[in-house]
């Protein structure tokens, strides 16, 4: 049997949107290709029916889930799924059997949508045989090296090996209760790789996935303790997440990724600013409290690096309360004649 936890371990790996309901219908979980489809945030708990998210009549719907929890194996339907703005989305369904207890309101039905509209890639993008996923297969995934290595890659970016988002979310969720304890700083560093959709456009898109690498390897160098977290935050966004480091640190951390981002050479002819790759970055640092959320210290990185990018690119900026309005704060390296010494002056936007 598979519970909830293991299905979102299993389910976010999957490109498709993927339910379990139980016998009255209701949505129990959902992976994030699913939430998305619907409108949805990932983090949002709707307590949402299937009935609620299709558009077709109740009774069609209640003989398909009659009919899936009946079967072990995959039972085919069509409907028409609806979004949270009311849009309309032709799907195919295929569901199965997921979980059975002796309490027949706990058995689940696991349920995956094609959407009809968009290209397959968008959903069989793994190639991995998906109509085979049973109750037996399912049983599989749960046991021995073969669910812990399923865990581990659930919170893995598969291009560049790095932790993806959801993995970034827990860690910093567990920074952040830690650091509110001791009240000690954490920081973060947002970057966007420089007019990285004209480097798709110009080189293609398997030069761009090269680039993606490359930049994440160096990033990951680059913030060397082993504390600190290098994510991918989502195309070509990364998160660096520094436990206990005060502003001061963070920035020269920062200012180290984006020169060595610049050091690695990848011609970008496309580029406005300059011919190699560079990037943009945005600091934040908070020392956290229980009642703030750890998003707080995202958006706030989030406000900095826009201003990075809106003040001409390849370069940090900083989020602080230098005054008792927010200001951002740019970081400008400059060199002192002391080799490869830098020193950093803070000026400010306001």
């Amino acid at each position: 049997m598979i519970d909830v936890e293991s299905f979102l371990g299993i389910a976010d790996l999957l490109p498709e949107p993927m339910f379990l309901i139980n016998r009255q219908g209701k949505i129990v979980s959902a992976n994030t290709p699913a939430m998305e489809i619907l409108g949805y945030r990932p983090a949002d708990n709707p307590g949402l029916t299937f009935q609620d998210v299709v558009c077709d009549p109740k009774r069609k719907i209640n003989e398909y889930l009659r009919a899936c929890f009946r079967s072990a194996e995959l039972v085919l339907g069509a409907v028409d799924l609806r979004s949270m703005s009311g849009d309309v989305i032709a799907a195919r369904v295929e569901g199965c059997l997921a979980q059975y207890r002796t309490d027949r309101h706990q058995s689940l039905v696991l349920l995956r949508c094609l959407d009809k509209r968009k290209s397959n890639a968008r959903f069989l993008a793994l190639n991995d045989r998906l109509d085979e996923i049973t109750r037996e297969r399912l049983s599989l995934y749960q046991s021995g090296d073969d669910m812990r290595e399923l865990q581990r890659l659930a919170l893995v970016d598969s291009l560049t090996s790095l932790p993806n988002r959801r993995s970034l979310d827990k860690n910093l969720d567990f920074e952040w209760k830690r650091a509110s304890r001791e009240g000690k700083p954490l920081s973060t560093i947002l970057l966007d790789i420089d007019f990285f959709k004209a480097f798709n456009d110009t080189y293609g898109h398997l030069a761009g996935d090269g680039c993606l690498k490359e930049v994440a390897r160096t990033v990951q160098i680059a913030s060397q303790r082993p504390a600190d977290l290098t994510a991918r935050y989502g195309g070509e966004e990364f998160a660096v997440l520094l436990p206990a480091t005060e502003r001061e640190g963070a920035v020269i951390v920062a200012e180290r990724i984006r020169k060595e981002v610049e050091r690695l050479g990848i011609l970008h002819a496309a580029s406005d600013i300059n011919d190699v790759v560079t990037v943009s970055l945005g600091v934040a640092t908070i020392v956290p409290t229980l009642d703030v959320s750890p998003l707080e210290l995202l958006s706030k990185a989030d406000k900095a690096l826009y201003q990075a990018k809106a003040a001409g690119r390849n370069r940090v900026h900083i989020w602080g309360r230098a005054l008792p309005q927010e200001q951002d704060e740019q970081i400008t390296p400059t060199n002192t004649g002391k080799g490869n010494v830098q020193e950093f002056r803070c000026k400010s936007n306001a």
